[in-house]
């Protein structure tokens, strides 16, 4: 191959590179100057209620399905105009009250008597002037001595000095317990004679495997005020002492949404992969297992994008047995608020594993609200998907000002239609695995092929004066 070959050879390398590059980048900027519902992968539409400017709608589980990233940068609105309007995302998660009241009423614990039931037994209650409780004692009850331990039939509570209705109930036991698993009624009455049922079987877990333990006391009753309640335990139930009761938070709890998603083998065998399929801001995450009697440590663990590390977030103990002829199951683990889509349950290789079928994973997340400004005419469209989207969204104070937590609950709520796919796009004119590359590695790329252009000139150029000083002058021969 001669030396001016080898010149136009670069020349072309460098100039049709130079022309892929622009035709690929136009056509993307052109895009994010004015961008449309068809830009983005699935959209659904929002009919508004009224004439109201600013409307609300709870976002869908469908857009955290759709979205390309975890702080939905890429939820657009429009109007049947294909115009943007602006709008906010109330994306702050509402963090847990603190109760209203919190205190530690005296307990009272009732003895039975051999042989007798309990409505058979004389039980004396002692009040004084204000009707609190003074003493509680069973008559015909054998005394209490070392060598003969009694255990209390069920627990009188003297709730009479709370001043707002009681919502949580925990119990403190004499020696915190180790391994039980057990249930507890809870009765309410005002004179201690009528008494009504509030829970009639509460689940109580203490378990310890090893260095993890899990505790399962927290008792919910239905807000209730009364003076007095009664708490019955099992005949094994540690020796209650105390309880703590939590008047109900000043906020209650948001409404949530969920996904329940299959376990699939992992790489291990002590390993079970979950793929949630959305990018949601989940804080609550529970084990179902499946197979009965089944009870196993595990560490619960996340990871951002499918070649990333993965990230403990919780340990706990899964499990699903039957006690009394009573179904108890793993309850749900509180965590930190998390995204990811990626999850994975290792499971504790000494505990002999969760059985068959493999444990499924159900997350939750509390119902996030979009508000936005109906400008022009509707339908509204609600538009998500879309990988090089930024984020636009404004502030929700800048839509409504003054604005107070929750303040988006008192506007009308849109309605949400059903989930419309956009037909794939068409092929890119450069390779896929160009297009996967982030902006720095585009830039390299833009670098070197300008390099190549440059270096093809300067050696065309070359080229022409060598010719030059080749060839003879023009003139009459010596």
């Amino acid at each position: 191959m001669t030396f001016h070959s080898i010149v136009r050879t670069a020349c072309r390398v460098g100039l049709a590179a130079l022309a892929a590059c622009v035709a690929t980048w136009l056509p993307a900027a052109g895009a994010r100057a004015a961008e449309a519902p068809t830009d983005f992968a699935a959209a659904m539409s929002l009919t508004t209620q009224g004439n109201e400017a600013l409307q609300r709608v709870e976002i869908p589980v469908a857009v955290y399905a759709n979205a390309q990233f975890a702080d939905l940068r890429d939820v657009r609105i429009f109007n049947a105009a294909n115009e943007p309007v602006p709008f906010a995302l109330v994306s702050d998660v509402p963090q847990p009250s603190a109760p209203a009241e919190t205190f530690s009423p005296p307990v009272f614990p009732v003895f039975g008597v051999p042989g007798k039931r309990v409505d058979q037994l004389d039980v004396r209650i002692e009040q004084r002037a204000d009707g609190t409780v003074a003493s509680i004692r069973t008559i015909n009850a054998p005394p209490l001595t070392p060598n003969v331990p009694q255990h209390p039939i069920n627990y009188i509570i003297d709730a009479s000095a709370a001043t707002l209705p009681v919502a949580v109930m925990r119990p403190k036991w004499q020696t915190p317990p180790e391994n039980y698993i057990g249930t507890a009624r809870i009765e309410a009455s005002d004179d201690l004679k009528t008494w009504r049922t509030l829970v009639a079987d509460a689940s109580l877990v203490y378990l310890v495997q090893g260095a993890t333990r899990l505790s399962q006391d927290r008792i919910l009753l239905p807000p209730v005020r009364a003076k007095y309640f009664r708490v019955t335990l099992g005949a094994s139930a540690p020796l209650l002492v105390g309880v703590q009761m939590d008047a109900p938070a000043l906020r209650g709890e948001p409404k949530r949404q969920a996904v329940r998603v299959a376990g699939q083998p992992g790489e291990q065998p002590t390993e079970i992969r979950y793929d949630l399929g959305v990018h949601a801001p989940v804080d609550r995450l529970r084990v179902d297992v499946r197979q009965t009697n089944a009870l196993a440590p595990v560490r619960i663990e996340s990871r951002a994008e499918p070649k990333a590390e993965w990230r403990l977030i919780a340990s706990s103990i899964a499990y699903r047995l039957v006690r009394d002829g009573r179904e108890i199951a793993s309850p749900e683990v509180s965590i930190g608020v998390n995204a990811s889509r990626e999850w994975r349950l290792v499971i504790d290789a000494a505990s002999g594993g969760l059985g068959s079928p493999l444990p499924e994973l159900e997350a939750s997340w509390p119902v996030r609200n979009l508000v936005f400004l109906a400008r022009g005419s509707g339908p509204f469209t609600l538009a998500v998907g879309k990988k090089d989207a930024p984020g636009v969204a404004l502030p929700i104070a800048s839509l409504i000002p003054g604005y107070r937590d929750q303040g988006e609950a008192s506007l009308p709520a849109a309605t949400v239609g059903e989930l419309r796919k956009a037909p794939p796009p068409p092929p890119p004119l450069l390779p896929a695995f160009i297009g996967e590359q982030d902006p720095k590695k585009l830039g390299l790329w833009g670098a070197l092929l300008v390099g190549v252009l440059l270096l093809a000139v300067m050696a065309w150029r070359l080229s022409r004066q060598m010719q030059g000083a080749r060839t003879p002058p023009h003139g009459p021969s010596t």
